[in-house]
């Protein structure tokens, strides 16, 4: 094939003619150019009240640093770090605001702190944080005293905009190291809440939100094909109102655009004929009526190229984009995002080309209310201590399991006593299809600690590992099915008349608890 490049012939096979026209001298994408402009920032936010207080606290040890990981829902900034102080944990306290990797964003130092309760400190300069991104809040305590509730983020925890993820979410949650006061905290332990928080105060644009603002310039033009149709599939976090189109116009890209909007089979929502434009860079287009859009729905933004040059970067969408409340899934993620059509200008785009970004946004303004979730779980009930806590009765528990089981062999030593109860009833999803149930073991009579061992489902199938049961303390449990047997036994040198009187389930916070499946 003489007079065609390699590029050029190796685009043409995938039915496109991608001939560079120019390569933008600098394609820096920094935090400037995820948000709009005319930007400014709402009232702040934390996770929890100064009325919350830890259940326990701990130390004085060695000197520590201590931390919790975390997650907005919308772009905004981090002012300060929040810290809950036990009378114990004195010295000079040091707040740590980093990336999920470990670089150090921001640092402060506490002053003027009271004798117990929250501390807040400012830093001298916000941080501008991007949603839906992990980052770590911590605190230096020279003492190596602290506060702290284990178990905690067995349940990931929202607040407002801010959302402390759960272990299973973020390899460990509630983080901390005994390096040095100052490292970065990637140790973890029992799920435990170190009650660390944020001043988070989110992004508030006086105009519709944007994907990228003008003065964001894509690296490549591509010259004149055939007439073509060029969008991208996308997804908001929340409901609102799309009011228009953008695109990115190269020098080469004239005659008449037009930008449209679809639902994901396709359905044209909108359409709207650019004008005005100028010679090159960031088009507009309003549609005549705003069209309503709902939450973590997919839909279609396009353009149509009379001429078929547009602009484009190959593999872009090789990873999901999020600005603000708007998300261009990556092409893993919706079947191939950077959509294309040649079969004329508006028709809906559905071919793909190398996770292409063509350079078209919307203008989207979010609804100012958000509905309440349907079938809003009860409040906690008083002092619950019924087998069977969760009020939903409607489904179908699983089958009972036909136990006692038979034990393992040699179940606990010569020489020790052991009794069996059961079966338990107790249903609590968490998440990710894991069961968590604490066993509350009270009327304990002849013994301080009993050694335990759960078995669960139609098989009666044991848990991987024997735990230790200390009178009247709650005692987790994992497991898939929704009845338990338990076995306990106690230490042969310690061996005595002794009985379990009641196994019962503590309180449970039904916000955090999915109807049973």
């Amino acid at each position: 094939m003489t007079g065609c490049t390699r590029n050029q012939f190796l685009t043409s096979l995938a039915g496109l003619l991608l001939i560079p026209l120019t390569l933008a001298t600098s394609f820096a994408q920094d935090l400037s150019s995820l948000v709009t402009s005319n930007v400014s920032y709402g009232s702040s936010q934390s996770v929890w009240s100064t009325s919350a207080v830890p259940a326990n606290n701990y130390g004085p040890y060695i000197p520590a640093e201590l931390g919790v990981q975390f997650r907005v829902s919308q772009a905004g900034q981090i002012q300060g770090i929040r810290f809950y102080k036990n009378s114990q944990n004195t010295g000079t306290h040091i707040g740590h605001l980093w990336t999920s990797s470990g670089s150090l964003l921001a640092s402060v130092i506490f002053s003027n702190e009271s004798a117990v309760g929250w501390q807040t400190a400012m830093f001298s300069s916000p941080v501008v944080v991007q949603p839906n991104q992990l980052y770590v809040a911590s605190y230096s305590s020279p003492t190596g005293a602290f506060s702290a509730n284990l178990n905690f983020f067995s349940n990931s925890y929202t607040s407002s905009s801010i959302t402390l993820p759960s272990s299973l979410q973020s390899s460990g949650n509630g983080v901390y190291t005994y390096k040095s006061p100052g490292s970065f905290p990637n140790q973890t332990y029992e799920s435990a809440n170190y009650w660390v928080d944020i001043v988070f105060s989110p992004q508030i644009s006086s105009g519709p939100l944007t994907i990228w603002n003008n003065s964001t310039i894509p690296a490549r033009n591509y010259t004149p094909y055939r007439p073509a149709e060029l969008g991208a599939r996308f997804r908001l976090s929340q409901a609102g109102q799309i009011q228009g189109v953008r695109f990115y116009k190269g020098p080469q890209n004239t005659g008449a655009h037009s930008g449209h909007l679809w639902d994901a089979n396709g359905n044209l929502l909108a359409s709207i004929a650019f004008t005005n434009e100028s010679a090159s860079g960031w088009q507009s287009a309003t549609f005549p009526s705003a069209v309503t859009v709902q939450a973590n729905t997919t839909y279609t933004v396009s353009y149509s190229s009379p001429t078929g040059a547009f602009s484009a970067d190959l593999y872009y969408l090789n990873s999901a984009y999020t600005s603000g409340p708007i998300t261009l899934p990556s092409s893993a993620q919706v079947g191939g995002n950077g959509v294309y059509s040649y079969s004329g200008t508006g028709f809906f785009p559905t071919q793909t080309y190398e996770a292409a970004n063509y350079w078209v946004d919307i203008a989207f303004v979010p609804s100012t209310t958000t509905p309440p979730p349907p079938n809003p779980p009860p409040p906690n009930p008083p002092g619950c201590t019924s087998q069977y806590t969760y009020p939903n009765t409607s489904h179908t528990p699983s089958p009972a399991p036909a136990c006692p089981p038979p034990l393992p062999p040699n179940p606990n030593p010569p020489g020790s006593n052991s009794q069996d109860y059961g079966p338990i009833h107790a249903c609590m999803l968490i998440e990710d299809g894991v069961r968590y149930q604490a066993i509350q073991v009270t009327g304990v009579s002849g013994q301080q600690a009993l050694n335990s061992v759960l078995y669960f489902g139609p098989s009666c199938s044991a848990n991987q590992f024997a735990d230790q049961i200390f009178f009247g303390q709650p005692e987790p449990f994992f497991g898939t099915m929704i009845f338990w047997f338990i076995h306990f036994w106690d230490e042969p040198a310690t061996s005595a008349i002794w009985t379990v009187g009641n196994i019962t389930t503590p309180c449970i916070d039904y916000s955090k608890v999915p109807d049973c499946q």
